[in-house]
């Protein structure tokens, strides 16, 4: 096996059996904190809900912040539990993918880069549930960062926009009657069943210029009726819609919200956030795109992000941020999360040449700056 694919197995084989579900933290953050001060980094954490801390990292100074989080979803039925099992050139187990996979990319880089090249980090906690940690970002030096790379799998094409997300409880209303009766137009479960297809008929699922490929809805979870004696009198549901940006969030949210009104439905919006695009002239997308084709030889995929990571709250804090990680985003919270150790070895060799670039850069500024 390659020394450097070595390396990340090594590293990813210990992030991976410190369980790290969402609310549960503490210690893979602590482990981190040690790993990186064994790195030559200086590290800041900050508890921004009860032991559940941030961390922060800087070694030197950096333009850019490297970000991550830290948590996982629970093992939801993974076979490998909290391991990472390496069998035919995949890693497999809860988290390799999202996101401690990317996490062991990032440390084999920066022990590859040694302590005299600069590095920003950031390591958050609570993505997996309201993202509380990226929401509390602060960066705690003086010294100004021009932007983000964002580690999440995104079969290493680099993500240039975001979908937002508008995801919604529906309540749909029904009449109860005995179940022999059949009457189908009071029956609430099948009523649920044509609001969704309505709502799957909107054309704001298509992406106008194929970057995000072919996106839908998804309906996570549905409920309603006691017995088949019974006509169902409601049925609930929850579904999260995609809002791709030549949409944008206020055209979708009121496309969606009419349509369910018009059904008489009730319903709670739990989470809306619109969309972003990183401009192509970015510094951080600059840079990344040069350090890939060093790394590589070739020249990234521009694609689109369809799921939410901590870039929305990067952004908001203006941070013009970019998407890139190893692996398929399907696999993640599933029981076959899985991911190529090839493609981390990729990765890893892509972040140290995005490292050693921004180090360049920087030297390069300050001798002309003098």
């Amino acid at each position: 096996m390659d020394q450097d694919a070595a390396r990340i197995l090594r590293r990813l084989t210990d992030l991976a059996r410190i369980p790290s579900p969402t609310g549960q933290e503490a210690e893979i953050q602590a482990w981190l904190a040690r790993v990186l001060g064994e790195l030559g980094f200086e590290v800041r954490s900050d508890e921004i809900l009860p032991g559940r801390p941030n961390l922060y990292a800087r070694r030197g100074l950096s333009r850019f912040l490297i970000a991550t989080h830290v948590d996982t979803v629970p093992l939801w039925g993974h076979p490998r539990g909290f391991d990472a099992v390496l069998q035919d050139g995949l890693v497999c187990g809860r988290g390799v993918v999202d996101t401690k996979g990317q996490t062991a990319a990032l440390l084999a880089a920066l022990e590859a880069t040694g302590e005299s090249v600069s590095a920003a980090l950031a390591f958050f906690v609570d993505e997996e549930n309201e993202a509380k940690g990226s929401e509390a970002f602060c960066w705690p030096w003086s010294g100004g960062l021009e932007g983000a790379v964002v580690l999440e799998p995104t079969n290493l094409g680099v993500a240039t926009a975001q979908a937002g997300t508008l995801e919604l409880v529906v309540e749909v209303p029904g009449t109860a009657s005995h179940g022999a009766t059949f009457r189908e137009r009071d029956n609430a479960i099948l009523r649920a069943l044509d609001l969704i297809s309505e709502l799957r008929s909107l054309p704001f699922w298509r992406s106008e210029n194929g970057r995000f490929g072919q996106l839908g809805v998804n309906v996570g979870r549905i409920e309603g009726g006691f017995d088949v004696q019974l006509t169902p009198d409601l049925c609930k549901f929850q579904i999260d819609l995609p809002v791709l940006p030549e949409h944008g969030l206020d055209a979708v949210r009121d496309g969606v919200l009419t349509l369910v009104e018009r059904w008489g439905a009730r319903y709670e919006v739990h989470h809306h956030d619109p969309p972003f695009v990183t401009p192509p002239d970015a510094a951080v997308l600059r840079e990344l795109t040069r350090a890939f084709e060093r790394a590589t030889g070739t020249a990234p995929r521009l694609v689109g992000m369809s799921a939410w990571t901590d870039a929305q709250n990067l952004v908001k804090a203006g941070l013009p941020s970019v998407i890139l990680g190893a692996g398929e985003l399907a696999v993640a919270h599933t029981p076959s999360e899985c991911v190529e150790l090839g493609d981390l070895l990729q990765l890893s060799r892509v972040l140290q040449e995005f490292l050693e670039g921004a180090e360049a850069d920087t030297s390069s500024s300050r001798q002309l700056a003098v």
